[in-house]
């Protein structure tokens, strides 16, 4: 699945690049529409599975409670968490901010199709690797985790368009081949019942963690330049690197604190 949704992600990047070239910005903006209309037809003819409505329905009170009684009682679960919400924090840095060091180093246009096309290929690319790292073992993890901070440090210091895009396609590879391994563990840690409460609440710090990194990443970038503002790139590699180490040894699946819910359905009163 991250290989397919990678191969769609590479192709729309190249033709809209190819678009903007041949026509405009306007235009290819404009042929995205038929795109959608299609998407939404085509998932409104999905049927909702109802194998999970045979269970017992909760209300959202009940569910969200079992959930923070997970996080408190499973201590090797939190760093999971935060390793989950942090690299969808440095993934979704670099993609949205990775274009303004092609603004500040003046690449041309014609550059930014590729250059999108490259990060997206980390998702399929990032999934197709780890499968094939042992990211379980210590070892490879403390090096990989080097690996990560090394090359979250290129674009602060490099001032040529390859160095930059390479830290950057890096970085991006890095953080979709932990962000599966981070998945994984979580997949294991948590019983079925509350996985999707806890994956969601991952989610929703990784949210709160990038508001007020996004805000004083604007400020640095402002005033003093994105290469500066790119320490904070650095800051969160390491403490993913950090935490990549630390969870090295799989965590054993723990017991389910909260009632016995189907986890896709919540009856919210």
């Amino acid at each position: 699945m991250h290989i397919v949704e990678a191969a769609a992600l590479v192709a729309s990047a190249v033709l809209g690049g190819l678009l903007a070239a041949l026509a405009s910005a306007r235009i290819t903006y404009f042929a995205t529409v038929p795109l959608i209309a299609a998407a939404t037809l085509t998932f409104g003819r999905c049927r909702e599975p109802r194998l999970h409505r045979r269970a017992e329905r909760v209300t959202f009170r009940r569910q969200a409670l079992a959930t923070v009684r997970v996080l408190a009682a499973d201590r090797a679960l939190r760093p999971v968490v935060l390793l989950t919400a942090l690299t969808a924090v440095v993934a979704q840095l670099v993609f949205e901010f990775g274009p303004l060091w092609l603004v500040s180093l003046h690449a041309p246009a014609a550059l930014y199709g590729p250059y999108w096309a490259a990060l997206v290929s980390t998702g399929g690319l990032g999934g197709w690797l780890v499968s094939r790292t042992r990211l379980d073992r210590p070892a490879v993890a403390i090096g990989f985790g080097a690996l990560l901070v090394l090359a979250a440090i290129l674009p602060t210091l490099g001032h040529t368009l390859p160095i930059v895009i390479a830290g950057q396609f890096l970085v991006a590879l890095a953080a979709g081949m932990i962000g599966i391994r981070a998945g994984r563990l979580l997949h294991d840690a948590v019983g079925p019942q509350l996985r999707a409460g806890v994956t969601s609440g991952a989610g929703t710090l990784s949210s709160l963690i990038f508001l007020p990194v996004s805000v004083l990443f604007g400020q640095l970038s402002r005033g003093q330049g994105v290469q500066t503002a790119g320490l904070l790139l650095v800051l969160l590699a390491l403490a993913m690197a950090a935490l990549l180490a630390h969870t090295s040894r799989r965590p054993q699946p723990v017991t389910d604190a909260g009632p016995r819910v189907a986890e896709p359905t919540l009856n919210v009163t």
